[in-house]
């Protein structure tokens, strides 16, 4: 297990988010954390990010490197594309900067700023920045959540490719079913808050062939309602 958290306890004022919160986070899959918004996805993700350190009980973390997609995109707007990458670090040689953006079929925007890219772009850039760092886990904090349905498809399907060629640990959190159903290896479902873990699912079939099998998605898609009780 690459993350470890054991009898997590986190209030916001005399609000329960966690009680007696326990879950493993397995090494080099993507894990999908899956439920209704305001449950306290965000939270558990500032809390292992370390941003957050208001909480009881144990968090044990197997890895000092960390990356985080944020819901916006937070690039600099001072800054072009290649300038917010190297931003992270500023270590990056030409050629590992023009190999991320070419798997995010972004290389034509490498001198761009911010205020000339669509929503899609500026999303493709910040993974491309968290890519950078050459983190061993990445927390995404619903990063496709203001995409329409092409460009969400779009861009998951990039990622999936981006993770298959440097298989790293991805934490994911999401309300949404399609991002689960096509890119997890691993879904874990929250209940509203003080949350428990309703259940989980383990997927098996390739994420290459899931963009192109319509009913497996669909299946997994109506076992998530299911399980979520909707």
């Amino acid at each position: 297990m690459i993350i470890e958290i054991e009898n997590l306890n986190k209030n916001y004022n005399e609000k329960v988010i966690f009680n007696k919160f326990n879950l493993s986070i397995k090494k080099d899959i993507i894990t999908v954390i899956l439920g209704p918004s305001g449950c306290g996805k965000t939270t558990l993700l500032n809390l292992l990010s370390k941003i957050d350190l208001d909480y009881k009980g144990s968090i044990n973390i197997n890895s000092d490197k960390l990356s985080y997609v944020f819901q916006e995109d937070r690039l600099l707007p001072w800054l072009n594309v290649k300038e917010n990458i190297m931003f992270v670090n500023d270590k990056l040689t030409e050629k590992k900067i023009n190999d991320i953006l070419k798997d995010l079929n972004l290389e034509k925007e490498i001198n761009s700023y911010p205020q000339k890219l669509s929503g899609g772009m500026k999303q493709r850039v910040s993974i491309a920045r968290a890519y950078s760092y050459d983190s061993k886990i990445m927390l995404m904090d619903e990063p496709f959540k203001s995409l329409d349905i092409l460009l969400k498809k779009d861009l998951l399907g990039k990622l999936a490719a981006l993770w298959d060629k440097n298989r790293n640990s991805i934490i994911l959190v999401t309300h949404d079913p399609l991002v689960a159903s096509l890119l997890a290896d691993r879904i874990v479902f929250l209940s509203k808050s003080p949350v428990k873990i309703l259940g989980e699912i383990e997927l098996d079939l390739d994420k290459k062939l899931r963009f192109k099998n319509s009913e497996y998605v669909e299946n997994i898609t109506e076992e998530i309602h299911r399980i979520l009780g909707e």
